[in-house]
């Protein structure tokens, strides 16, 4: 009996609800065929595309239970009981290596039930427009583990985010950044670089953002300046790096036609 390459050696490996266990020989299309046993219990026997493409994901026990859905068959709750499904046991899926890679499995009450499922949905302040998110983004999905959040709350409880405190308050990192105004990628991307966390939260993009200008006891960024005046901002930069004042650098009229005054000033700020 000839063995598989190994890299077509499909034993140990999980598809859906089959674990292959090992190879059992070639069919007569010369494809080979795979013992495998069901998370029910039950063993079957399936060719080698038919694993790989989705085509057979149990033992016939998954299909039996997507025939009695209790009237729930394509509602919302039920296309979300199925898609954690795929991404918890379907290596296939593009977010398998997020969740069943990492051993995010669901619960057996809510993976063979889905009326359990749907029950908890509703008794437990599921509604329209709320995503479902785990407490513990190291746990699976379960009662104790499981609530309803908006996009954003789901957002804050990511892995990528982080709790830290400045000034006595703590937030985590994604709620520093919106509070700074920065992207909150590019704050991961300079802490991933090795910049200390409060250095990478407050540190604006561009420098110039700390300067303020004030006229007429009006006090705005260099740049809501330069934008509210229409006076060339690369310009008034390159002045306050020589050493300029933020007021006279926007004021000072240069060679070209774009020139400011104090009237200038007033004239835009009554507009």
């Amino acid at each position: 009996m000839a063995y598989p390459a190994s890299k077509y050696d499909l034993t140990g490996k999980r598809f859906f609800r089959l674990l292959v266990i090992s190879y059992s020989h070639r069919n007569n299309s010369n494809k080979t065929v795979w013992n495998c046993v069901c998370d029910c219990g039950k063993e079957k026997q399936v060719a080698y595309s038919s694993l790989t493409r989705g085509d057979i994901k149990s033992c016939g026990c998954y299909q039996k239970e997507r025939m009695i859905t209790h009237g729930l068959s394509n509602t919302p709750l039920h296309k979300l009981h199925t898609g954690i499904l795929t991404r918890c046991y379907n290596p296939n899926s593009k977010l398998y290596k997020n969740y069943g890679g990492r051993g995010i499995m669901m619960c057996d009450e809510w993976r063979y039930n889905l009326q359990a499922f749907v029950e908890w949905a509703k008794t437990s302040g599921y509604k329209k427009g709320l995503s479902i998110d785990r407490i513990d983004n190291e746990k699976g999905y379960s009662p104790d583990n499981c609530r309803w959040s908006t996009v954003v709350e789901q957002n804050n409880n990511r892995r990528s985010n982080h709790f830290f405190t400045m000034n006595g308050e703590t937030k985590t990192i994604t709620q520093w950044a919106r509070v700074y105004g920065i992207n909150k990628d590019r704050v991961f991307c300079r802490i991933d670089i090795g910049w200390d966390i409060e250095k990478a939260i407050i540190t604006p993009i561009d420098p110039l953002v700390k300067y303020v200008a004030t006229f007429d006891n009006i006090t705005l960024t260099v740049a809501k300046w330069c934008k509210k005046l229409n006076v060339n901002y690369d310009m008034v930069k390159n002045r306050i790096k020589m050493g300029w004042s933020p007021e006279k650098a926007i004021v000072t009229p240069s060679m070209s036609k774009n020139t400011c005054s104090k009237r200038a000033i007033k004239t835009a700020w009554a507009d």
